[in-house]
């Protein structure tokens, strides 16, 4: 049977909670509500940035985020 799949791809934001207008909690919300997948393109620079709670999200919430390293920090 076909499916129908959406991913948001967010570029460059460090996982800390909030990140500008983005709130990683929040989001899950709307993801859960509208059946969709958001991926975060990381570049390694914020690495150093990341909030445990965020981290944890990510880890227990596969099904909803995940990661994709992107770039070399944009030397």
């Amino acid at each position: 049977m076909p499916k129908k799949f959406a991913n948001l791809t967010i570029d460059d934001p460090a996982l800390t909670q909030p990140w500008h207008k983005i709130d990683y909690f929040e989001l899950l919300q709307h993801m859960e509500q509208h059946n969709f997948h958001t991926t975060i393109a990381f570049i390694p620079r914020n690495f150093m940035l990341t909030e445990d709670q965020v981290a944890q999200l990510f880890r227990e919430r596969n099904d909803r985020y995940s990661i994709v390293q992107h770039g070399n920090n944009h030397d």
